[in-house]
């Protein structure tokens, strides 16, 4: 494997907690930073805060390094400029290393509320042939060799100075008992079962898609948390944080929060029902399924590593999978970065953030992805892959042969697709790039020494398709191989068949309709933060 050049950003804050019942402040204290502060970062019961020419050398490193990521993107450096990258990367890496250690040092935290924590555990019996169905939004599960399911139960506790300390964690309430299919998923117990649902096709297809089909018509042992909602007793409080001058921010949260940490051994499947908050998952020996819900926490990051079985997840951007058993399915088609509405003087604008990045490798099965807007890296993948990522970006970079019996397909709307390809990834699959109004692209020297050429092709077709569309294509050829006829005129229908996901001969399709599809590219890259 080719190592991956990154710059990472690692933000160390977090919350500032007292042990127990001891809080780390009293709130009529009211403590402020200087005014010449600013906020470098904020969790949900303060703020930790730099001087104001630390943070405006934290913010130019920022812009110096969207720059450099512009440049990089571009791809059309030579070998020699890809030298100079490799070096300004590693500069601006220890210039930001040296920053973030000052800063660590100086950071000051004001908080805006007191926050208590305790912590209680119980055991779950479990067979190896149950399933395990978890219900709540922030999920630590890690596999190990007990007999039987360890749950730890984090409380966390805001207080604004009312007293209800007590009240609030008697109200967080760790519960296990026995559930079934019908009593948590009867409709779709309905449409499995029902005589009146078997030709209805839409409900059949819903039915296909559901992430929890395994746990139907079963029993299970069930764990859930209580008390964190409204209907629960939980209730919010305002949360205040300035500096002198009165920089700061004002929010409401939630008073009672949790984080669930269960110890798995061996077992049939998990359901996650939740994870938005907060989910990890790391050396489960089990199949495992998630269907996110719940509240999302738009700074924290859902991890899964070193699976024993297969993976599906709805609703949720899993941002890490490295290292699973089995095939994955991940679908998040519901764009699920922060939102805002900003007010300035030219007028009103609502934007959402960029997606974080998100790497899939290590995966001995198959790979299917479905994504709005996703920065997505994908590793080796011992299966077929097939990845629909309608307006973000995707840099394919595989070291191990593909499946040679697979149809493999990267699909984009108007992101770009960058392939990194090793010599053996290929074998004997047939590479192909198409678009419709955007760019193919590959450096001059990508086919020196691998006895290949890129044959380019325009045609119109409506073959397989709704309307006529009018597409440009290169198709990669070995040796002395000659134009193939018969494959010229089968890609008329063989780029519609792509573009919907529809079964095809083997090989390797990617499709950008009006972004960028670059293969060659230099493995110089700025990671997460950046």
């Amino acid at each position: 494997m080719r190592t991956w050049l990154t710059i990472g950003l690692v933000l160390a804050a977090g919350l500032a907690t007292a042990s127990e019942d001891e809080a780390k402040s009293k709130k009529d204290e009211h403590p402020q930073a200087p005014s010449d502060y600013r906020i470098f970062e904020q969790d949900m019961a303060g703020a930790y805060f730099i001087a104001g020419p630390m943070m405006a050398q934290y913010e130019s490193l920022r812009v110096r390094a969207t720059r450099m990521r512009e440049v990089i993107d571009r791809g059309q450096l030579d070998s020699t400029q890809v030298s100079a990258v490799v070096g300004a990367v590693a500069a601006l890496q220890k210039e930001l290393n040296d920053l973030l250690q000052r800063i660590d040092q100086a950071k000051l935290y004001i908080p805006g509320a007191t926050v208590h924590k305790r912590t209680e555990t119980i055991h779950v019996p479990i067979r190896p042939d149950e399933l395990l169905l978890v219900d709540c939004e922030k999920v630590d599960i890690r596999g190990w060799d007990g007999p039987d399911v360890q749950c730890v139960l984090e409380k966390t506790v805001l207080n604004d100075g009312n007293g209800k300390v007590e009240e609030d964690f008697a109200g967080v309430e760790l519960v296990s008992r026995k559930g079934t299919g019908k009593e948590f998923f009867g409709f779709y117990s309905d449409v499995r079962d029902q005589p009146q649902f078997k030709d209805n096709e839409d409900m059949q297809r819903e039915l296909k898609r559901f992430v929890f089909s395994d746990f139907l018509g079963r029993e299970f042992p069930y764990i859930t948390v209580k008390g964190l909602d409204h209907e629960g007793g939980n209730r919010q409080i305002d949360v205040s944080v300035r500096s002198e001058r009165g920089d700061g921010f004002s929010s409401s949260q939630w008073r009672r929060h949790a984080t669930l940490t269960l110890l798995v051994p061996k077992c049939q499947r998990v359901g996650i029902r939740g994870g938005l908050g907060r989910l990890k998952v790391r050396d489960l020996n089990a199949r495992l399924s998630v269907l996110g819900q719940g509240n999302r926490d738009y700074k924290t990051e859902y991890e899964v590593a070193n699976l024993g079985g297969s993976l599906s997840a709805d609703n949720i951007p899993i941002g890490l999978i490295d290292g699973v058993k089995g095939s994955v399915s991940v679908v998040a088609t519901t764009y699920a970065e922060n939102k805002g509405t900003g007010h300035g003087p030219q007028g009103v604008s609502f934007t959402v953030n960029a997606p974080r990045e998100s790497v899939y490798r290590n995966i001995e099965g198959d790979l299917k992805a479905r994504f709005c807007r996703a920065n997505l890296k994908i590793g080796d993948v011992g299966g077929r892959v097939d990845v629909e990522n309608d307006f973000g970006n995707t840099v394919w970079q595989a070291e191990r042969e593909l499946g040679q019996k697979g149809d493999h397909r990267v699909v984009s709307q108007s992101g770009g697709v960058t392939l990194r390809f090793g010599e053996k990834v290929l074998g004997g699959l047939k590479l192909e790039m198409f678009t419709e109004c955007g760019e193919l692209y590959r450096r001059n020297d990508v086919e020196k020494g691998v006895n290949a050429r890129y044959e380019e092709s325009n045609f119109q077709t409506g073959d397989g398709d709704v309307v006529r569309r009018g597409w440009t294509s290169w198709a990669l050829r070995r040796g002395r191989e000659g134009r193939d006829v018969v494959a010229g005129f089968g890609r008329f229908r063989r780029v519609a068949d792509v573009l919907y996901g529809r079964e095809r001969t083997p090989g390797v399709d990617v499709i950008s309709r009006a972004g960028r599809v670059a293969v060659g590219v230099p493995e110089v890259e700025l990671g997460k933060g950046m």
